[in-house]
């Protein structure tokens, strides 16, 4: 973006577009039935709500509240609770640690030539470990986690250290490298944005100025959010967020409001689809109270209108940032590709449990006899609200309802491709299936088939709901994972 027009402005009207949905008013937690709490944790008791069901499932204190200084040993012991460590494991976490100490020692900040400091006048190398310290808090111990720690204890070091990314790689590998890239400011070379993985990257001399503070946070947090689908980088950097807003306490009133402006109109709209209401209300208030900066409502994602919720693939709600997705309920159901179009070119959609340490599997199969149900991997830390028991239905388009057709889908590139009689005759993206149109009399019939189909489904898990998820269950009122 050349810097003679005009500066793009903060995210509202922007991101907000993108990320919150304006055809349904966002409702404020306090509009929810949630409570705050002034004592010593600062969170709130969960109400019970429908048929008894939690409101969402908490993360532990500690993920707000992280020790001062956080040690290795600290971050181990979280991964420790979840089941016994590989050496492999620990000594990939230690690597990590000495990888960041090295740097914090031996490369000062070119401004000042010593040790990297916050503004706070905190140490840096102490935001990091608590940045990491987070993500262990919601984790379960697998090597996803400890990749995912691994890129929280390294994600400024590009940006603050000149650390090359094919460094990062070798050394700790590509989820961890590509987590650190998507992490990673830009430069600015007085024509556009350069990030990493552009050969220009490190030679390029940064001119960025403060006066283009929005514009660099819209090309940081939009890439992030609508380009990398990555969905680890996203639950870091809401961590780091979540120690930069601990932190804006003690610097200057105008670069704290600005600094909360920025972080708010990003990370809560995503947060609040990651953690439970009473959770989000609890750092609303810190953030109001605290900072005196006011949340905008419309920040906030609301909650869905049914405990059954249809929703777009997840491949797709990823790509688009989490657009159109309600704040998660602790008990709701997330039906992702439940659309007659989506089934007839996929032949499979998705649901989504709350990972509440039930097994939902044989409930399933048993009700769902026709279908093939398999378990998938969520894309988020089982710890956080929004994660979620995944598994694909298979068996909703008959082969012999399809016969000359078949379908391909092409994960890489995210396209499925229609064939018939061996002859390619479409190939469409994921996310453009909605608006493809039929004039093959016999398509028209099986998607008209499939919608009844999806409307049957839909009601069935609706009934399974019922029998084996609405009863009540104690809340946890100490802020500790359910």
């Amino acid at each position: 973006m050349p810097p003679d027009r005009k500066p793009t402005p903060p995210m509202r009207g922007t991101q907000l577009d993108l990320l919150c949905e304006r055809d349904t008013p966002a409702r404020g937690l306090r509009q929810l039935g949630t409570t705050v709490s002034d004592g010593a944790s600062g969170l709130s008791r969960a109400p019970l709500l429908f048929e008894g069901i939690c409101t969402a499932k908490r993360v532990p204190t500690s993920f707000f509240h992280p020790p001062d200084d956080v040690s290795m040993e600290q971050i181990v012991r979280e991964f420790a609770r979840h089941g016994s460590l590989g050496m492999g494991q620990i000594k990939r976490l230690e690597a990590a640690h000495e990888f960041l100490s090295l740097l914090h020692r031996t490369r000062p900040n070119p401004r000042t030539g010593s040790i990297f400091v916050r503004d706070d006048g905190s140490a840096y190398m102490q935001h990091a470990m608590r940045v990491a310290y987070r993500i262990a808090v919601v984790g379960r111990g697998r090597q996803e986690d400890q990749q995912q720690v691994t890129a929280a204890m390294l994600h400024d070091s590009i940006e603050d250290f000149g650390v090359r990314l094919e460094e990062i790689r070798e050394n700790f590998g590509a989820p961890v490298s590509d987590m650190v890239l998507w992490l990673t400011k830009p430069k600015w070379d007085g024509k556009e944005w350069i990030y990493p993985d552009s050969e220009s990257y490190y030679p390029t001399q940064d001119s960025y100025e403060r006066s283009m503070y929005d514009r660099r946070g819209y090309s940081y947090y939009r890439r992030l959010y609508y380009v990398s689908g990555n969905t680890s980088a996203w639950v870091i950097k809401s961590a780091d967020n979540l120690d930069n807003l601990h932190t804006l306490k003690n610097v200057r009133p105008e670069k704290r409001q600005r600094n909360a402006r920025l972080i708010v109109n990003n990370t809560m709209a995503v947060l609040s689809r990651m953690l439970a209401s009473e959770d989000i209300d609890w750092l609303v208030g810190y953030i109001e109270n605290e900072l005196g900066f006011e949340v905008p409502r419309d920040a906030i994602a609301s909650a869905p209108d049914s405990w059954v919720s249809r929703c777009p693939p997840r491949e797709v709600l990823v790509r688009q940032g989490l657009e159109g997705v309600h704040a998660p309920r602790f008990g709701q159901i997330n039906v992702y590709g439940a659309d007659p179009k989506h089934l007839l070119m996929l032949g499979w959609l998705e649901i989504g449990l709350p990972d509440d340490g039930k097994d939902y599997l044989g409930h399933l199969r048993s009700i769902f006899r026709e279908y093939t149900i398999l378990p998938m991997e969520s894309y988020l830390p089982p710890g956080l609200a929004a994660s979620e028991k995944v598994f694909r239905v298979v068996g909703c388009r008959r082969d012999d309802q399809f016969s000359p057709y078949r379908t391909s889908f092409d994960q890489g590139n995210r396209r499925v491709h229609l064939i018939r009689d061996d002859r390619p005759i479409l190939s469409i993206d994921l996310a453009s299936i909605g608006s493809i149109h039929f004039d093959d009399p016999q398509l028209k019939a099986l998607c008209s088939h499939l919608q009844g189909q999806c409307e049957d489904f839909m009601s069935r898990l609706e009934q399974f709901r019922q029998d084996f998820m609405a009863r009540p269950r104690p809340c946890a009122g100490n802020g500790e994972t359910g």
